[in-house]
């Protein structure tokens, strides 16, 4: 059931599976670490759907990312006793993957025969996430495509930048806000929203709860539920209000999204009242964010524009460019832009 939620990507499932994930991981990490491994060669003989073979042969020196717990056997004849049991489906690449594993890999990586049902099979256990460097990809007589991996570590560059990019916005103490960021970053609307629901039921604290509203918002925006958008957005500035939160430009981003959402639906009065809160927001108490004003006074220009107000289009945009021009210094690049505009 693990791999399988792992592999098809039921996030709701993997939830509820948190801590034994963790605890299998944390297993297979801490066996890592008792045993020194010289470079080997791991296989694991299987079926692969032929999108998926594709796509491998075709990334020649790309990453291959496993989801679920990926077993292996230390014999290539274990191997391709299960890459052979898939040469009968005509759906299936029958595929042999040849792992080649450095003795000083710091990816977890264990050695489970001690603790397999097949002891024979001398079985080799890879956490979750682990990541592969696609090498050759070269067909045997008997139809078997064997498929040469390396894996990766994080000296790897393309796998730090993407790691360091997930640690960076997964570090709420909440986890079902984790699950909802890594959703809305994968643009997964309908799973974003169920962990941002599920979040809002534990959270308490009036800021984290406005924040949750707001998040809420922007997914059913995507969805194209915009009603149910703007009641979310509301809740959201019914909370800010209520505190009397003097976050200025926190007001004015709402208002914005707001703004944004009655001009999707053509609303176009509508948007032009809510950028000018905005606006207003973002200029209360002296807490102005001169880039988002000018931001909010382009935006009203194009309202205006496509209603085909050119004077008053023209108006926003001096604001918008005069404010620019106040935090940034001449550039022509700067003027062109505008001119453009108003060419």
């Amino acid at each position: 059931m693990l791999n399988k939620a792992l592999r098809t990507h039921q996030y709701d499932i993997l939830y509820l599976l948190r801590v034994f994930i963790r605890h299998l991981h944390e297993q297979i990490a801490a066996q890592h670490k008792k045993e020194s491994i010289d470079q080997k060669k791991l296989f694991r003989g299987q079926g692969m759907d032929k999108a998926d073979f594709d796509r491998i042969r075709m990334n020649k020196n790309g990453l291959l990312s496993i989801s679920n717990f990926l077993s292996t056997s230390a014999e290539r004849e274990v191997g391709l006793h299960f890459a052979r049991e898939a040469l009968h489906d005509r759906k299936k690449v029958s595929v042999l993957m040849e792992i080649t594993v450095d003795k000083n890999t710091i990816v977890p990586v264990a050695n489970i025969a001690d603790l397999s049902a097949y002891k024979t099979e001398q079985e080799w256990l890879f956490s979750m996430g682990s990541v592969f460097r696609i090498g050759s990809v070269e067909c045997l007589p008997d139809g078997i495509w064997v498929i040469s991996l390396t894996l990766t570590d994080d000296q790897d560059e393309q796998l730090s930048a993407l790691r360091e990019h997930f640690k960076k916005s997964m570090t709420d103490r909440n986890t079902c806000l984790n699950f909802a960021k890594l959703m809305h970053q994968l643009a997964a609307w309908r799973k974003s929203e169920y962990f941002y629901l599920m979040a809002l039921e534990t959270e308490t604290q009036w800021q984290r709860r406005s924040v949750l509203f707001n998040n809420l918002a922007m997914v059913k925006g995507e969805l194209g539920q915009y009603d149910e958008a703007l009641a979310y957005y509301h809740k959201s500035l019914e909370l800010k209000e209520a505190e009397e939160s003097d976050s200025a430009t926190d007001k004015a981003t709402t208002y914005n999204n707001i703004a944004a959402l009655y001009y999707k639906e053509k609303k176009m009065d509508r948007a032009i009242e809510y950028f000018q809160k905005a606006i207003k927001a973002s200029n209360a108490q002296g807490n102005n964010d001169e880039e988002l004003v000018a931001t909010l006074h382009a935006n009203i220009a194009t309202i205006l524009d496509d209603q085909g107000k050119y004077e008053e289009a023209l108006e926003k945009c001096e604001e918008s460019l005069k404010i620019r021009l106040n935090f940034f210094s001449s550039d022509s690049s700067i003027f062109s832009k505008y001119l453009q505009y108003y060419c």
